[in-house]
């Protein structure tokens, strides 16, 4: 906390001894602990986080409950309470629980690393990319809808014209992110419009008018339904709880994060049991805009709700971890909004203040346990890869003696240099190579664009070297990719990189990431070969990750 400015008089705080085992009161001081448990990760972005939600709180500002008191308790305790993020922390009053009680609640942590790990990474995009997902579940979408990135600006009129009122909303949105509702009255607005977002990545929807008793919540926004849906080792997906979404006038996003409010609903009948809460922890017996009830209010159409929620779980096997959002249209019709591969359980949480981990933890034991036998089984062969980014975890001293090596290695006079990197190293690349032009490609979009069939071709910059940081062995397409890469280089190639050690386990491995396992140092010594790269140099970096550096020159 000195490197944050700041001061605590620490002889003050009560720690619980189980915040770091049994040992905890023979590490030091509490500030030593402090620095024990968060090392590098407590950072002032940290605390100003911290800070804003607290802010928000008002029973704790009000009463000048010291912000550095619960700082550190959140610090020491996070990683022991399922991962709890800041804004996790002050939704469920964990300052107000004891450490047993924070356990029982999913937080960001075990919701990413357990609970998503259960998805089949090749089905991601088909989820959360709005045009596929309407491509895929079309048999449980009742509202028209047009893909902008192919619509040609007369075809965005004629459907503006055709249903008035629209929704625009980019293909990897979230939160409500980037939605936009657009009303028509004359072509001429609709020809301003169609210029605007025709070709553009986006979806656009007619808007849906929901069924009366549920739009008395709030009209302007479409009041929706989230159903979580889990599909463990029987292969049969099962209901694990749903919420009702409601917004607040002038707004047409309902989540709490766009200032709505959530309410709990009984599974099985459809029936809301709590009070509405916002992001703010404020309760609401009625609607605060409407007055309308919130408790005992009968969704209706709510066995058709079900059956939209686990058909569509079991429209893809890899499906097994997803949040529905699902909405009752004026015409009774249950309509398939979206779904989430990794959904906020906040909804179902906040409310009763209870967690909900019970409903999960003994089916992902279980299915995990499954998976590994077929993993084993199967001889750890996986062909679906992911999609998303993937990096491994340094320490700051270690990246950067990771690249006193990386620049080692590259040869020569001035010379234009492509770093292929994940967002955070980009402005450490140009940081360590100052003298040299630097090119730097985002990885995380070229693992989409080969993942998906989305761009068909990479180009990248030409450069006398390139540098490829972390995770080509994560890659789908990785041939195509490859090729694709050695051919906008002249000279030299440094990969870093964490080819399959046979010392490694390799199912501990593959839970954190699904990887290549056929990427083995001669797989890809081999793979260079065969694109006129010759391997001069290879230099184990780290151990811990196991991470080398393989340095290529051209033929």
């Amino acid at each position: 906390f000195n490197a944050l400015g700041m001061t605590i008089p620490f002889e003050e705080v009560k720690c619980p001894s189980c915040y770091l085992g049994d040992n905890f009161l023979e590490l030091g001081t509490v500030q030593e602990k402090i620095r024990l448990q968060c090392g590098d990760m407590c950072t002032r972005s940290d605390y100003d986080a911290f800070e804003k939600y607290y802010l928000l709180r008002e029973d704790l500002s009000n009463t000048q409950t010291d912000i550095l008191f619960l700082f550190a308790d959140w610090m020491l305790s996070k990683d022991v309470c399922n991962g709890c993020s800041a804004i996790e922390y002050f939704m469920y009053e964990f300052y107000e629980k004891d450490l047993g009680e924070r356990q029982k609640f999913i937080c960001r942590g075990y919701r990413q690393h357990e609970l998503c790990s259960c998805n089949d990474y090749s089905m991601l995009d088909i989820v959360n990319n709005k045009k596929l997902f309407n491509e895929t579940f079309r048999e449980f979408i009742c509202r028209d809808w047009m893909d902008l990135s192919e619509a040609d600006p007369e075809a965005v009129i004629r459907f503006l014209l055709k249903h008035k009122s629209a929704v625009v909303k980019p293909n990897s949105g979230f939160q409500g992110k980037g939605v936009k509702l657009l009303n028509v009255n004359t072509p001429e607005e609709a020809k301003a419009l169609a210029a605007t977002y025709a070709g553009r990545r986006m979806v656009m929807e007619e808007k849906v008018n929901q069924e009366a008793s549920v739009g008395k919540f709030n009209p302007s926004s479409l009041n929706s339904i989230r159903v979580y849906t889990f599909k463990g080792k029987s292969e049969v997906p099962l209901i694990m709880g749903a919420a009702g979404r409601f917004g607040r006038p002038g707004s047409i996003i309902d989540g709490l994060q766009g200032g709505g409010m959530s309410a709990i609903i009984d599974a099985e009948s459809g029936i809301v049991v709590s009070d509405a809460v916002d992001a703010k922890n404020k309760r609401y017996s009625n609607h605060p805009d409407s007055g309308v009830r919130f408790r005992g209010f009968q969704y209706p159409r709510w066995e058709r709700v079900r059956e939209v929620a686990l058909k569509a779980a079991d429209w893809i096997p890899g499906a097994r971890h997803i949040g529905w959002d699902i909405v009752i249209n004026s015409e009774g019709n249950v309509d398939l909004i979206e779904g989430n591969t990794e959904p906020d359980f906040d909804l179902i949480q906040i409310q009763d203040q209870k967690g909900k981990m019970y409903l999960y933890k003994d089916m992902v034991q279980e299915f995990k346990a499954y998976e590994k036998e077929e993993i084993i089984k199967e001889g750890f062969r996986l062909h679906a890869m992911p999609v998303r980014e993937c990096m491994y975890t340094m320490k700051t001293n270690k990246i950067h003696e990771m690249m006193d090596a990386v620049k080692h290695h590259i040869e020569g006079e001035r010379q234009t240099i492509s770093v292929i990197s994940s967002l955070p190293h980009q402005e450490l690349m140009r940081e360590f190579f100052s003298d040299d032009p630097v090119a730097v490609c985002n990885w995380q979009g070229i693992v989409k664009g080969y993942a998906g069939a989305v761009p068909e071709e990479c180009h990248f910059p030409k450069a006398d070297s390139c540098i490829m940081l972390f995770a080509l062995e994560y890659i789908k397409g990785f041939e195509r990719f490859l090729t694709d890469v050695c051919k906008s280089v002249d000279k030299q190639m440094t990969i870093v990189c964490r080819p399959y050690d046979k010392e490694d386990d390799p199912y501990e491995r593959w839970l954190k990431r699904r990887f290549i396992l056929d990427f083995t140092e001669d797989f890809l010594v081999r793979e260079m070969k065969a694109r006129s790269f010759d391997m001069v140099a290879a230099e184990k970096i780290c151990s811990s990750p196991s991470v080398t550096i393989y340095h290529f020159r051209k033929a």
